[in-house]
Order: C-alpha cells, then structure tokens, then sequence
C-alpha cells in the first residue's frame, strides 16, 4: 500500500508521463487494490480513482501484456467494491491484450473477470458468452482452479436469468472437483452458497438448508476478503431459507453473523 501512494506521488500526469512509468505505477495499484491479495484499506478508492484515471489518460491504448494483470486487479478490485461499471473498460482491456500476445492462461482469468463485471451491470448474454469461452480455454488447459471460478461465476449468472436447475448443475460440478482439495474450498463453499440461493427460488428447502449449512461450515473462521464476502453471502441464504421454514429464531442467529462478518472494518469502508 506504500508503495502504490508512493506511485501516486512519483507519476506524473498520464499524458506526458513515459509509458514505463505508467506500467509501473499500475503494477503497484493493482498489486494494492487486487482482493485476492491484499485487504482493503481506507486508502483503496484513493488508489482506484487514481488507477482509472491513470488507464483513462495513457497518450495511446496500452498494448503490452504487461498491463493485463493490474488492469484485472483494477477490474477485480470494481467488483468487489460495487464499482462494476468502472471496471468494465480496464477487464475488456485485459482481454484484447491477452488475446494479442496468446496468453491463454491469462486470457482465461480475464474473460472470467469481465463476465463477472458483465453479469453484474446486467449484460447476461455477453457475460455468458465470455464464461462459455473461459470455460472452453481452462479445460483445454486442464486447470481446475480457473475451472471452478468460471463454473461458480456461470452459475451465478444462470440464476440471474432463472434458470436454477442448470445453475446447480454448473455448480454442483464445482462442488464435486473441490472435494478434498484444499486451494478450491472458498469456490466450493462459494457455489454451495448460490446452490442454496437456487434451491430458495426452486422452494427446495431441504437442500438448500444443507447447502447453506456446508457453506458457512467451509468457512468457519474467514480471514481474507473473499472468504468473508463468501461467508456473508452464504449466511444471508441461510437465513432466507430458515424464514421459509419458519424458524425465526435461527434465522435471527445467521443474520447477526452475516452482520457481524459484513461489518468488518477493513471491509465496510469500501461499500
């Protein structure tokens, strides 16, 4: 985080200032803003501000595949914070880089980050588009990780259009590859969430219980951003289930703890 302030300071404005400069400075804000890697702060929308206007004003369209990677963590960084349409132009610019310089893998990622984006500000059939092309791109890579990011991230905007039954189909394969395996259990317990969710809309109380139950279980004691989003998420339809099932009083129990993990400070200054 210093030294992405620092990199505020040091950059000159983004007309005149040299490309490489430019690189840099990016590289050090998304490095501070990616969730995946870094816990907000109350300097983070100073950072994202900073970040978008430096993108906005580059002398000419970045072509370097260099800037793929903050250019997803600005992107990542939107998303996560309720700034979807701000990110929309700096993850559909990941994706043209990474299709020129034939980084499949990373063209993987940044297709699953504008469909996210894409889903969010209610564009379902290009989002869907984009996961069907990730998806294709991580079987042919054979990576499970970015496997179950897409299944989740396809499922969650299969329920969007309501179509539940092959959003927990989509899910359920995420569930099943994340078994026994450590690195997967945030996207595990994060498609179990949005089965429960699906199960709510079917009137599937039973499953979705289980669901809900399995997914807070998951993460019992979340540490990172993901893992308190996932949590809050997954306590919030366990409650909606309860209330469906008239238990009022457990109902009231998860609602305090979504509150509780929603509230936590770090997190609470960027929503």
């Amino acid at each position: 985080m210093i030294e992405a302030l620092r990199s505020i300071e040091a950059t000159p404005a983004a007309p005149t200032a040299p490309v490489e400069d430019v690189e840099r400075a990016l590289t050090e804000l998304g490095r501070a803003l990616d969730p995946n890697i870094s816990e907000p702060s109350p300097q983070s929308a100073v950072l994202f501000a900073r970040a978008l206007d430096l993108f906005a004003n580059l002398k000419s369209e970045p072509d370097s595949l260099v800037l793929a990677e903050p250019l997803l963590s600005v992107a990542r960084y939107a998303y996560v914070s309720g700034c979807a349409l701000k990110g929309l132009a700096p993850a559909r610019r990941a994706v043209e880089l990474t299709r020129l310089h034939g980084s499949r893998s990373l063209l993987c990622k940044a297709l699953s980050v504008f469909g996210a984006l894409l889903a969010d500000t209610g564009n379902l059939p290009v989002a869907v588009e984009m996961y069907a092309e990730a998806l294709e791109t991580s079987i042919e890579l054979g990576d499970s990780l970015a496997e179950v990011t897409v299944c989740n991230n396809l499922g969650a905007a299969l329920i969007y259009s309501a179509q539940y039954e092959d959003a927990i189909a989509c899910l359920e394969r995420v569930v099943t590859l994340g078994q026994g395996n450590p690195e997967l259990q945030t996207a595990r317990g994060s498609a179990l969430a949005n089965i429960a969710l699906a199960c709510l809309h079917l009137e599937d109380y039973a499953k979705g219980l289980r669901a809900a139950k399995e997914a807070v279980e998951l993460q019992d004691n979340p540490t990172s951003t993901a893992q308190r989003l996932m949590r809050v998420v997954a306590e919030t339809q366990y409650t909606r289930l309860l209330l469906e099932v008239d238990a009022p009083q457990a109902a009231r129990e998860r609602c305090e703890l979504a509150k509780r993990f929603a509230a936590n400070p770090a997190w609470s200054a960027h929503r």
